[in-house]
């Protein structure tokens, strides 16, 4: 999980910039609030400056983790490759 509660964002107004989803308003910031787990789904709760609630469900946190970075036009770290050791000598 590479977001956790506290992320925030804002929806980019422009277009051809970031992904564009009908639950997020252009131009309006959102905080991640809390995640849920009920059965096999994750639910993600985000919130906006008015507190207004927007849940979105996902199969998994890496498929949430993945959502939030293209809102956020972000990459986030391959976390399933192993860093090279580091030599101490």
């Amino acid at each position: 999980m590479h977001y956790i509660i506290g992320t925030s964002f804002t929806i980019n107004p422009n277009p051809k910039l970031g992904i564009r989803d009908k639950r997020f308003a252009p131009g309006k910031a959102y905080m991640l609030f809390n995640i849920k787990k009920d059965k096999d789904k994750i639910t993600y709760v985000f919130v906006d400056q008015t507190r207004q609630k927007t849940e979105v469900e996902f199969n998994s946190c890496r498929e949430a983790d993945q959502f939030i970075s293209k809102l956020k036009n972000e990459n986030i770290p391959n976390y399933d490759t192993r860093p090279e050791e580091v030599s101490l000598t």
